[in-house]
């Protein structure tokens, strides 16, 4: 005999359990999904989005090109300005000029049912301000289309205004013009979308674009950089990242062009100059010649005035050179902005060692000014172009010395050859010497100025044949929406729509006490389960009758056959049905069981022993006037309380009237004699009792019962009752003791059989039962059944 005390056991996990209150509940998973992706769906198509645009530069990187000896002395080292050009992308100075070159002063939006939409280039309108008023910032101003050449302007703040498109709108408040656009559709202003528009604070929208953008090396082996910005209007980003990088390659070709366009005024200011003083000596030449009649010198003269000539020529050069070493000499003693300074190359200045030093000057100094725009005096790196620019300037200011000092020996070696040459034309007629002074000036300025024009024209074919050395690899365009991530809320909608009804499910499993499977019962007692009912979807109370090849109706059949094999050297059986509480079906199960017996053509006897609260009789529509109770009391006879029913050889005793005694009078004499005389009259006595688990009835028809069946209704019966249904069975106070698990549906009962080890039963997909087609339930058990296998 098993020991109750180890009927509780821990079973192993039941995966099939599991997927069938899974299926039970498939309408739950049914609406979570369509809800949960219904909103999933409504969020992704009404969120706010948020797309990335990107756009890449190559950054051609510069080396210094001093020589190694001269960075070893001056502690100067090649470096690359790759990552200033970053900060320099990233400048407020660079995003500012972007921004107010970009129509990004207005903002215009639609509203839609449920969000604002921002427009860009589609708006049917447009904004022009009146720089010299100043208008409100951060306002909304609404837009109402009154016809095709008026509109309504309207502010919580400022109240209603109303224009005519292309004509000024003045007032106290505003001061702007509202234009028409080709978006504009005539006819269909009145239900057209609500319009407004926000004049924006262009300082705050420079700092949140400055906050927003992201530049970085795309590879750390490459020098390519890459530009990317989040934005809702991805045609905007895509505007402002094309703008940012045409204005970052024209502040680069203009950074270039800025020493030539100094050399072009610094040439011009001396051509101004000597044109000036050329002009004079044309005229003093020519006075003289009309004045002393003399049309040429002597060609004693020509020789002396040729090398004189030749040197004057030199001279010119030397002067103009020692002019600009003085000029930059000032410069660099001064501490003026060397972004303005003259390149000594541009001058026809061969001197490898002052441009080097003069270039790399100049490249530190765009390279502080770049670094300026976002880093701060204390940035390391800030400091090493500080110390680096000061040992730049030394070496600059020395060299400068140097040739200042070479520029004057050469120009006194010219000057003294000139006065040798000067000496020869003195002995040279007077008048001749004259002339050949003026002619000499004449001369002097006239190469000075020729040599300039030729300078000046070589700066100006440089200029125009610069071109900015960054170049843009990608043009901005949209990478993609980042959010809302349709992906990631596609499998949060999914997630969650599983989520809510397995938690429910799993809520229900772990808080459910009462009994929802076999295991249930075999694991909380030893009392033989002789059959399943199946759950009846009839709406009548004889489903055998109205659908005889039902579930139910084959379940009960099962059952009966069982019945045979009990008692089984008993010609005439007493079978007691009860259960622990009511509501657990016994007397609609009797019923049935008596009529399934009655059509075997086996005479049968159902009494209502159910005296405290009788329903057979309402069942069979047979009065309760009297019954057993009145028979108990020896109010009528047996054969006066046995009633015929519709169902052939069924006969019926009713509860009769309620007594106050039922107890009394089941253990009275009375009973007994009612019970001898059923069994010669009847194959099958069925009775319907009260419950054992709320009154002590049961245990007095007990006495007269060869099987006494316990009704254990699916999903209605608690767990515990089996366990007090046990301790009645092991404590020896009830015989022949069996278990019926009533109510359970198709699904649930596959497997099952319907007997206790010698019964039979129809597999629930075999096609032996005529319940109502329904294709959903039939998919679930085969899905279902997978799992049982």
């Amino acid at each position: 005999m098993i020991n109750p005390n180890n009927l509780i056991q821990k079973a192993s996990f039941d995966y099939y359990g599991v997927v069938k209150v899974v299926f039970r509940y498939w309408y739950l998973f049914f609406i979570s999904c369509a809800l949960f992706i219904t909103l999933g769906k409504l969020y992704v198509k009404y969120d706010k989005p948020l797309y990335n645009v990107k756009t890449t530069v190559l950054i051609k990187e510069q080396k210094n090109q001093l020589s190694g000896e001269i960075l070893a002395e001056y502690k100067l080292q090649p470096d690359k300005n790759i990552y200033n050009e970053i900060e320099i992308l990233k400048s407020y100075r660079l995003i500012g000029k972007t921004v107010k070159s970009l129509d990004f002063d207005i903002s215009y939006y639609a509203k839609g049912n449920i969000r604002e939409v921002e427009i860009y280039n589609t708006s049917p309108y447009t904004v022009q301000l009146d720089t010299t008023f100043k208008n409100p910032q951060n306002l909304k101003l609404s837009v109402e289309f009154l016809s095709d050449s008026t509109y309504k302007l309207y502010s919580e703040a400022l109240g209603t205004f109303q224009g005519v498109f292309s004509e000024p709108l003045k007032n106290e408040y505003l001061s702007l013009t509202l234009y028409k656009t080709s978006f504009f559709d005539t006819g269909v202003f009145a239900n057209s979308p609500e319009y407004y528009f926000v004049i924006n604070d262009l300082t705050s929208l420079i700092e949140t674009y400055v906050n927003s953008i992201y530049v970085d090396l795309e590879n750390r082996n490459s020098s390519i950089v890459g530009i990317s910005i989040n934005g809702p209007v991805y045609e905007k980003e895509i505007a402002f990242l094309g703008k940012l990088t045409d204005t970052y390659l024209s502040d680069e070709l203009d950074e270039k062009n800025r020493v030539i366009n100094n050399t072009l005024n610094f040439i011009d200011e001396l051509l101004i100059e000597i044109s000036d003083s050329l002009k004079g000596v044309e005229n003093q030449l020519e006075n003289f010649r009309s004045n002393e009649k003399i049309i040429d010198v002597e060609s004693a003269s020509e020789s002396v005035y040729g090398e004189i000539k030749k040197m004057e020529e030199d001279r010119a050069v030397l002067m103009v050179q020692d002019r600009y070493y003085r000029y930059l000499q000032d410069y660099v003693n001064n501490n003026y902005d060397l972004a303005k300074v003259v390149a000594p190359s541009l001058m026809g200045i061969d001197e490898p060692m002052l441009n080097g030093l003069v270039q790399e000057l100049y490249k530190l100094h765009s390279e502080q000014a770049a670094l300026g725009f976002s880093a701060k005096d204390r940035n390391p790196t800030y400091q090493i172009l500080e110390l680096k620019s000061k040992n730049a300037r030394k070496a600059l200011v020395e060299n400068i010395r140097n040739v200042l000092v070479a520029s004057k020996i050469l120009l006194d070696d010219n000057n003294n050859r000139l006065s040798k040459a000067r000496s020869v034309l003195k002995l040279l007629p007077g008048k001749e010497i004259n002339l050949t002074k003026i002619k000499r000036k004449f001369t002097l300025n006239d190469n000075i100025y020729n040599y300039l024009l030729q300078k000046r024209t070589d700066a100006s074919i440089t200029k125009a044949a610069n071109t900015a050395d960054n170049r843009v690899i990608n043009v901005a365009y949209m990478t993609g929406k980042i959010s809302p991530d349709d992906k990631k809320i596609k499998f949060i909608s999914l997630f969650l729509a599983f989520l809510l009804p397995v938690s429910f499910v799993a809520l229900k499993v772990y808080t459910n006490n009462k009994v929802s499977s076999r295991e249930d019962i075999s694991n909380r007692t030893t009392i033989p389960i002789l059959g399943v009912i199946g759950h009846n979807r009839t709406q009548g109370k004889h489903p055998l009758i109205i659908s005889p090849k039902s579930f139910f109706s084959e379940s009960v059949r099962s059952l009966r056959v069982n019945l045979k094999y009990l008692a089984s050297e008993k010609s005439n059986k007493i079978i007691g049905v009860t259960s622990t509480v009511g509501g657990e079906g016994k007397t609609f199960f009797s019923l049935n069981l008596a009529t399934s017996i009655a059509t075997t053509s086996s005479s049968v006897l159902i009494i209502g022993a159910d005296m405290r609260k009788p329903r057979l009789h309402l069942a069979l529509d047979i009065s309760n006037s009297i019954g057993l109770s009145t028979f108990l009391i020896k109010d009528a006879s047996l054969e006066e309380v046995i009633f015929k029913t519709d169902i052939a050889n069924l006969d019926f005793i009713p509860s009769g009237p309620v007594p106050p005694n039922p107890t009394e009078l089941l253990e009275s004499d009375r009973m007994k004699e009612l019970m001898e005389a059923a069994k010669t009259k009847y194959d099958y006595i069925i009775i319907d009792a009260a419950p054992v688990g709320l009154v002590a009835d049961y245990y007095l028809i007990a006495k007269y019962t060869d099987a006494n069946l316990f009704m254990v209704r699916y999903d209605y019966t608690q767990v515990s009752m089996i366990e007090d249904l046990n301790k009645l069975y092991t404590s020896k106070k009830m015989k022949d003791v069996f278990i019926v698990f009533n109510d359970i549906g198709q699904l649930d009962a596959y497997g099952y059989g319907y007997g206790y080890g010698y019964g039979y039963g129809y597999g629930a997909t075999k096609g032996y039962f005529d319940e109502p087609k329904n294709k959903i339930r039939m998919i679930i058990t085969k899905y279902a059944l997978l799992f049982k296998k």
